[in-house]
């Protein structure tokens, strides 16, 4: 199952939470009381520990309870705004208890945080989720979510699964706002570069093939979108053209 793009009403609940924690001295008293029925999975390393919203605010007096319960609860909401699986949040949310546990959150931002334990977990499942789709739902930056990303994934063995391209084209494809009739030519480019052996990463081979079924954005502005080099999006584009039989590219302009 890929990722999903965050409704509107879903960024401004993820926003309202941040600004909460972020505002307060003792964050959450409203939040807990309207959500008072919500309940959290913290995942410890064996064990799963169920706390109602209600019983974490008054669980959290020091600042690290604090942060915990921030972190879990953000997970909880990043990962159902973006139609991330129960397993894949939880694992989530397992890192970030442990990083919590051996201090490793000391002098980070906590959205960031959570945005790159998230990265790393999709990442790790071979689940296509934007850097830069997820640290704006997070109210951070792709730099700072990445460079925390990598600090943490050797701290925590974050393992890296190879996604497939034709996993990519539906999440890819709404991002850029990409109709059904055109993703199907999109399927179809990255079907026939599979076919031919194509070394490309899952990412540039989607983002070429979109870039050639329309013109709905220029290529500097879908790789900025997709998060992929400009270069290697023409490189590729040029190798698919050359390659590829000419009834397998059939643009489709919006």
């Amino acid at each position: 199952m890929v990722s999903r793009r965050p409704d509107k009403e879903e960024i401004r609940e993820i926003q309202s939470f941040i600004k909460s924690y972020n505002s307060v001295k003792e964050p959450f008293a409203e939040d807990a009381m309207a959500d008072s029925g919500l309940s959290t999975e913290i995942h410890a390393f064996t064990t799963l520990r169920k706390l109602t919203v209600s019983d974490a605010y008054f669980a959290t007096r020091h600042t690290k309870e604090r942060d915990l319960w921030f972190g879990i609860g953000l997970t909880k909401r990043l990962c159902s705004a973006f139609g991330i699986s129960r397993p894949v949040q939880e694992e989530a949310a397992r890192r970030f208890k442990i990083a919590s546990e051996c201090n490793m959150l000391k002098g980070k931002s906590m959205e960031a945080v959570v945005a790159a334990l998230i990265l790393g977990v999709c990442r790790e499942n071979g689940r296509p989720i934007s850097i830069n789709e997820l640290a704006s739902a997070a109210c951070s930056k792709p730099g700072k979510v990445f460079q925390i990303y990598k600090r943490l994934s050797r701290a925590l063995g974050f393992a890296f699964t190879t996604i497939k391209a034709e996993d990519c084209v539906e999440y890819f494809c709404e991002l850029v706002g990409l109709e059904p009739p055109a993703r199907t030519a999109v399927y179809r480019i990255v079907s026939a570069a599979k076919d031919i052996g194509m070394n490309r990463s899952a990412k540039v081979l989607v983002a070429a093939a979109i870039c050639m079924t329309t013109d709905i954005l220029t290529q500097q502005k879908l790789a900025t979108k997709l998060d992929v080099s400009v270069v290697s999006l023409r490189a590729t584009m040029r190798e698919l053209e050359k390659r590829l039989p000419k009834d397998a590219i059939a643009p489709e302009h919006q």
